[in-house]
């Protein structure tokens, strides 16, 4: 499976004999394979924020929409 941005780990780290790993693979072709990315931070903090503006954004909104039906 190929990623277009670089959120799979590499192929090339390796892991202890015996760890359990998850590996995401295509059923149609089993040699195209990858394994997925560790947590992205970043991501989080991004939609995160991304929830605050629209909840405010939401407010005001309302709070200007029942104030012109005063």
């Amino acid at each position: 499976m190929e990623t277009r941005f670089n959120t799979a780990r590499p192929r090339e780290q390796t892991f202890a004999i015996g760890t359990e790993v998850e590996v995401r693979y295509d059923p149609a072709d089993p040699s195209s394979w990858t394994l997925p990315a560790e947590s992205n931070n970043i991501l989080w903090i991004f939609t995160a924020m991304g929830a605050v503006f629209a909840s405010a954004g939401l407010g005001l909104f309302f709070w200007a929409l029942f104030s012109l039906l005063r």
